[in-house]
């Protein structure tokens, strides 16, 4: 039988993975948006009227999935049961996890996506909010004990 150490090990290991393939996505996507701006756009500081409501819906977008992604992902791990045994707990939290990097990652890509469409420098920026927000997320065994709450027992 595996000790509490080795399953919180795997665990942190297998969160790691599908984090870094989320971060990887974002930044492979953004640096391929520079890019095709950098060759197809003038970049203008100056944003047209379009552009103005496409970076307002941009960021709304923004402070809305954050904002669900960090609600969503702690009502589920709220609502892991403290009796469940480590493994249902680490598999809720992984759910949990999951799902706050994909609705982060979401809006980083939507707004890549009309960085791409417009060519606007400010709807970067906001990408640059969304990346920190996703690099913040970064699991660790501190924030992953403190969340589910895990006893001494457990770690």
């Amino acid at each position: 039988m595996e000790t509490t150490d080795i399953i919180l090990g795997k665990s942190l290991k297998q969160l790691r993975i599908i984090y870094s393939i989320f971060i990887s996505s974002c930044i492979i996507y953004i640096l391929w948006g520079i890019y095709f701006v950098k060759h197809t756009y003038d970049l203008t500081l100056k944003p047209t009227v379009q552009d103005q409501k496409l970076m307002l819906f941009s960021i709304i977008l923004l402070l809305s999935l954050i904002s669900l992604a960090y609600y969503l992902s702690k009502k589920m791990v709220d609502k892991i049961p403290l009796a469940l045994n480590l493994n249902k707990k680490l598999l809720k939290y992984k759910q949990a996890f999951i799902i706050k990097l994909a609705l982060i990652e979401f809006a980083c890509l939507v707004n890549i996506t009309f960085y791409i469409l417009s060519g606007n420098i400010y709807i970067l920026y906001q990408v640059v909010i969304i990346i920190i927000s996703l690099l913040l997320s970064s699991p660790n065994k501190k924030s992953l004990t403190s969340e589910l709450n895990l006893t001494k027992d457990e770690i």
